[in-house]
């Protein structure tokens, strides 16, 4: 949790009794802000401070982005945080390091980034230009996205290892994991019946079918 108000943040954790700890870091200098958003990349937090552009990492070592620039969901652990600009996806060093950046070449409005089983997604509206960012390079695609509109707005929704890129505008999805294939049948995405059950059974069920 983060106040804009004071510039301080603090980490709430539960204990394996219910009770709930909080450990308080120093304030951060915010400037003056009313948007703040947080995010967890594994357990490290970052701020995001829309008003000015400003990414906080937990050191409290701060970068500044243009207007428009969006920071990633949260995520699991990795040494970067995400942020795509209008122009470019770039990769912060959690650890204080120097940004990698990946220059789009052109502008568009960005959907804030996702990053997943060691990929980074991101996409920009008005461009219509996608990119996948991978650990290494031989996953990497940068494409236009078929069929977007002067209209769209791109987000990315996540359920377990799914992306989907969603026009919220005009009501078209992509899975970005079947090369941007749009969405028709939005049960070609639901888990079978049999995965659905095994899931809905009581882990006491579960104890005579899992393997030596």
């Amino acid at each position: 949790a983060v106040s804009a108000e004071t510039g301080r943040a603090a980490t709430l954790s539960i204990t394996v009794d219910g009770e709930i700890e909080v450990s308080e870091t120093s304030a951060v200098d915010l400037g003056e802000t009313n948007s703040i958003e947080l995010a967890a990349v594994g357990t490290k937090r970052v701020l995001w401070d829309e008003d000015n552009g400003s990414l906080v990492l937990s050191s409290g070592k701060t970068h500044d982005f243009p207007a428009g620039s969006r920071l990633q969901q949260t995520s699991g652990a990795r040494d970067a945080v995400s942020i795509a600009t209008p122009s470019a996806l770039v990769h912060v060093p959690l650890d204080g390091g120097e940004p990698e950046v990946w220059d789009l070449g052109t502008t568009g409005r960005p959907a804030a980034p996702v990053s997943i089983n060691g990929c980074t997604y991101s996409a920009w509206a008005g461009s219509g230009l996608y990119v996948r960012d991978c650990e290494g390079e031989d996953y990497d695609v940068e494409q236009e996205i078929d069929g977007t509109l002067p209209s769209s707005a791109f987000e990315f929704r996540v359920n377990r290892d799914v992306v989907v890129l969603n026009d919220y505008v005009n009501g078209t999805s992509f899975l970005v994991e079947e090369g941007l294939e749009r969405v028709s049948n939005w049960e070609d995405l639901l888990p079978p019946p049999d995965e659905e059950r095994q899931e809905d059974t009581p882990d006491d069920e579960l104890t005579d079918t899992l393997p030596d």
